[in-house]
């Protein structure tokens, strides 16, 4: 038997970060260059179809949150340590992701002032993205596009406690399969809303928000459980992670010409779609945290894990640097290829500092 343990910091899931945030960036590059087509000579396979469903970092970002803030909660239900304080969890999740954010708010609130061509916004706005309100103030200005995520994260932070604390009192199958039932009925309800081209709780928003995706961060606190009682050397891990990885290369290039699923109201898919990609993204963490292995070695290397060290910024800057190439007209001086290396190359600079000046001080604190 297996004896249960805390989860000490694993290198590989820095670096699965790493390429979480990669993959937005790339997708929106993408976007902006036009979105080209490629495919692997002879086979036909497309590759674009990766690129083009690089979204699908965001929702490896919330399984990742499942998994990594699960641990002290549920090592406390297995009576290795005290019940987190919750002030203390809550103070290190507004210290984590509250510094960056508002720094480049107050940038960009600044660049909305001094350039004609940058978006503009008050800062009854500013407060609104910048406290996590956004889904519940209607026909919010948009400051950055990627901000629909934060919300996301941020309320679900104050959940994970009472999930886990169920999860401490009751079998896993039941809890995730009330969250599934739960989540079902939000999707239902949403589609309901949107063939009547209604507006209100069950909106577009709504269906990409939190109520649509406790399946996934749920998913990502079952991989934690797992993860405390299976070998991290053993071939269960080795399948979980390149298995998850393979269904995911096989399942993209269908999901590819589906688009935005919501926006399509492609039913019944959208009932599914968030379980199903939340549980091939979940059996790759899994997989990742374990040792010993090439995919644990790759991950865990210099560059991914310190692209997932700045993944946080990275996420934050990218688009506001695509929207700035193409605002200058570089994307018609520089060509497509030159301008799309130039905004990733600022973007990751920027990423860089805003870690340096906006995270890693308050990290360290």
């Amino acid at each position: 038997m297996i004896q249960r343990r805390r989860t000490a910091y694993v290198p590989a899931l820095t670096g699965l970060r790493g390429i979480a945030a990669s993959a937005v960036l790339v997708f929106h590059a993408w976007q902006f260059a036009g979105g080209p087509h490629w495919t692997v000579p002879g086979i036909g396979y497309p590759l674009h179809a990766i690129v083009g469903t690089g979204w699908l970092g965001v929702d490896l970002f919330f399984v990742l949150s499942g998994f990594l803030l699960a641990q002290p909660f549920l090592a406390a239900n297995a009576g290795e340590g005290r019940w987190p304080a919750l002030p203390a969890y809550v103070l290190r999740r507004a210290r984590r992701v509250m510094p960056a954010l508002w720094l480049q708010i107050a940038l960009l609130f600044v660049l909305g002032l001094l350039w004609a061509g940058a978006r503009r916004f008050d800062v009854a706005t500013a407060l609104g993205h910048g406290l996590f309100l956004a889904p519940w103030i209607s026909d919010l200005p948009i400051i950055n596009p990627v901000y629909w995520s934060l919300p996301v994260e941020w309320w679900f932070y104050f959940a994970l406690p009472l999930v886990c604390w169920v999860l401490g009192r009751a079998r896993w199958w039941l809890a995730l399969a009330l969250v599934l039932m739960c989540v079902v009925s939000f999707r239902l309800l949403c589609y309901g809303w949107l063939l009547d081209e209604r507006t209100g709780m069950f909106s577009y928003p709504a269906i990409i928000g939190l109520g649509a995706r406790w399946d996934q961060f749920t998913l990502g606190i079952l991989a934690a459980l797992a993860h405390r009682h299976v070998d991290p050397a053993g071939w269960l891990r080795r399948l979980a992670f390149w298995g998850g990885l393979a269904a995911l290369l096989v399942f993209v290039p269908w999901l590819f010409p589906r688009g935005d699923i919501y926006v399509q109201v492609d039913y019944p898919y959208l009932l599914v779609h968030h379980t199903w990609i939340g549980l091939l993204l979940a059996a790759v963490v899994f997989g990742a945290a374990g040792t010993a292995s090439l995919g644990t070695r790759l991950l865990g290397a210099r560059v991914p894990r310190w692209i997932g060290t700045i993944s946080y910024s990275l996420y934050l800057w990218h688009y506001p640097v695509l929207e700035f190439t193409r605002g200058l007209g570089l994307y018609n001086s520089l060509g497509t290829t030159g301008a799309t290396l130039l905004a990733i190359a600022a973007s990751v600079l920027l990423a860089w500092a805003s870690w340096w000046v906006a995270e890693r001080p308050f990290q360290r604190g």
